[in-house]
């Protein structure tokens, strides 16, 4: 099956059709931050971390990097003043090409540079899995490499890459007080998470 028709049926599942209908009737809060992502972004309260700030939470559950692409419209409607995006765990699981997942990235970040010039954008590093607690089956070579793509994909476009990556690790895998089955994050793991990023969410730009 090909990764355009995944997508489409998807995007026609009940969980993602309700999230998607959640955003579309909740208030048009312009110029916040918002983060996008999969369900390690959607499980957070992020505005909760920061009370100061006009947070919106645009995760869904399972989503992948076609997901994103795919529901732009949306999140280029909030003319957020920052984009804080990780995507890209569900592609691995799914056995996604990583240059696929890297065309992906690259045309969600041509369309926010394009249609949004005045939003910062910030690519997080996807991170690690835990496989000798939890016995994950994602092998942490193919997210380091997908990170490593990243990294040179925000270069080139001149966007900021945030590498959370190595500072949740414990002995080259994700540390499992971070984690409640080996990818999902406990709250300890979104307080790490949190820390690393609060200078760039506060940062005046």
């Amino acid at each position: 099956m090909s990764e355009t028709k995944e997508n489409v049926e998807f995007l026609s599942i009940p969980m993602y059709k309700s999230r998607m209908s959640l955003f579309e009737v909740l208030p048009i809060l312009k110029k916040g931050v918002v983060f996008v992502g999969d369900s390690l972004t959607q499980r957070n309260h992020w505005q909760e971390f920061f009370p100061a700030q006009t947070v919106l939470n645009r995760g869904i559950d399972s989503d992948r990097s076609l997901g994103v692409l795919s529901r732009l419209d949306h999140i280029v409607s909030l003319e957020p003043r920052k984009i804080f995006l990780m995507i890209g765990i569900n592609d691995i699981n799914d056995k996604r090409d990583i240059e696929r997942i890297q065309k992906n990235y690259e045309a969600i970040i041509l369309r926010i540079k394009s249609e949004l010039p005045a939003t910062e954008l910030y690519i997080q590093s996807v991170l690690p899995v835990n496989n000798s607690v939890y016995n994950h089956p994602i092998n942490n070579k193919d997210v380091k490499t997908l990170n490593m793509k990243l990294a040179e994909l925000a270069e080139r476009n001149t966007v900021k890459f945030i590498d959370i990556y190595p500072h949740v690790l414990k002995e080259n895998e994700l540390d499992e007080k971070y984690t409640v089955d080996g990818c999902h994050l406990s709250g300890q793991g979104y307080a790490a998470w949190i820390d690393f990023i609060k200078e760039y969410v506060n940062e005046i730009v």
